[in-house]
Formats: structure tokens, sequence, C-alpha cells
């Protein structure tokens, strides 16, 4: 046994996992399915949860005979969310995939009918990208603009950009609502967004959006990269890369992991 596992408490792991495991269900659990289904002896289970009642960490239902989360956990769960600003998680993951690939990291957000670049960490190469923090841009035309939309159904999508031009940048701009939503569909269904060369000639971007506890899109992240011969050796682990570290940070944000894992 690693040193590591002979220093965890077995009453506070088991404690967890029962919290864990409640947490994911939608209906009250009952002393035996945790026993059952956690393997942990019956009398620990009781006595861990008959503690937990008493603490306000989980209620008994009189009418389900079972067990669900109490406001004491969500107590504790709002205390940590206040704590968690999106700024202060996403830079780390920033830092380190610029660090990773020597090419630039952005954030941005959503502003109304466009984008807006929070944070920017350049890379070691000697190529720099234009935008700048505090610049606004399109949604439609920027990977990170159109991780955010995907999330969107597409009724959402045509009322915000109703009345936005869709102005030709590049020659592989979009410029219709129909080639946007056809493109919107093609992101949802991998999981990532690309920008090849549509925002700026010569300039490749892959992004993934930032969702939080509400299930709500609060921004996305980039590697922006500047299209040499050399990008296809490393475009499949900038995109692993980028898109895990889109799944982690929505999910020290809140949002359910086991669901953004899907995508992967």
């Amino acid at each position: 046994m690693a040193a590591s596992e002979q220093k965890k408490n077995r009453t506070v792991t088991r404690t967890l996992e029962i919290l864990s495991y409640i947490s994911k269900k939608s209906e009250a659990c009952s002393i035996a399915e945790l026993y059952k289904e956690l393997g942990i002896p019956k009398t620990s289970v009781f006595d861990i949860v008959h503690t937990l009642e008493l603490e306000g960490a989980l209620e008994f239902n009189e009418h389900t005979k079972g067990f669900s989360l109490g406001v004491r956990m969500l107590e504790i769960g709002m205390a940590y969310m206040a704590k968690q600003d999106v700024h202060t998680i996403v830079r780390p993951y920033l830092k380190q995939l610029s660090v990773q690939f020597g090419e630039t990291a952005y954030f941005a957000i959503p502003s109304g009918s466009q984008i807006l670049y929070i944070d920017k960490i350049e890379g070691a190469s000697p190529l720099r990208t234009s935008c700048a923090i505090g610049e606004r841009n399109a949604l439609y035309r920027t990977g990170l603009g159109k991780a955010m939309l995907a999330v969107r159904q597409d009724d959402e999508v045509i009322r915000l950009l109703d009345g936005v031009p869709f102005v030709r940048k590049t020659p592989n701009t979009i410029v219709s609502i129909e080639e946007l939503l056809n493109e919107l569909q093609r992101i949802r269904a991998r999981g990532y967004s690309i920008d090849n060369e549509e925002d700026n000639e010569n300039l490749f971007c892959i992004a993934v959006p930032v969702r939080n506890r509400l299930r709500e899109c609060v921004g996305a992240i980039s590697i922006s990269v500047i299209k040499r011969k050399e990008l296809d050796e490393k475009l499949d682990g900038i995109i692993g890369a980028v898109t895990k570290a889109g799944i982690e940070i929505s999910c020290k944000m809140g949002y359910d992991c086991a669901d953004l894992m899907k995508i992967v």
C-alpha cells in the first residue's frame, strides 16, 4: 500500500463515499442501499449516516425512509463556490497550456453578441497573435465564440445574433446563420471548436467552453497557433489538452464532471 493510502482515515473515506453516492441520486437512499452498493459494513453505514443526520449534513425522509443531502451540505457547498473566481481557476490552466505547447492561450467571456478577452498567456513561440486583453471580437467567427455558442440551443443562437452582420474577414469566415448552425452541430458532436483562419489568416485556434454548476457557459479557453507545417504533428495533443483543461475548470466551477467526461 502506498504511503498516501496509509495516511487515509477509513471512517472519513467512507463518509465521503456515502455523501458522494447520495449526492448523485435523485431519490433518497436507504441504509440497505448504501451498504449494498458501497460495500461498507452495515453497522458502519448506520453510525456514519446517523452522525451526519445529527449534524444536518443528511436529512431523513419519513415517507420514503431514505436519506438525502441536508442543509449543512448546501452551506458548505455555497461557501466553497463563493470563494471560486473563474479567472483565478482558469489562469493556471492557461499557463500550463502555453508552456506545454509554446503557443498563446486565451480566456474569454460572452458579452452580448461578442466575446471579451479576459486573459492571455503568450507562448514561447516568436510568432505572436494580435488579440489583446480587454478587446472584443465576434462570436460567429472565433473559436472561443463558437465554443460558447455551441452550448446554446439553435433558437437561442438565432435570437442572440439577430441583426448582427456577418462580416467576411477572410475567405474562411462564416457569413450566414445557416452555415453557423451547421458548424455548431459539428462542434457539439466533437466537443471542441476550431477557428481555421476565419478571423485572421494564418491563425488556427482550438477552443472549449467553460461551464458552472448551473450548467451556464461562463466563457471559453483556447490555444491559438500560427498555421505552419508542424501544426499537424501536434494538433491531436493540443485538442486533448485543451479539452481536458476545459473539463477540469468546469468541474471546479461546480459542473457535473461525469456529464462532461462523455465528450472526451
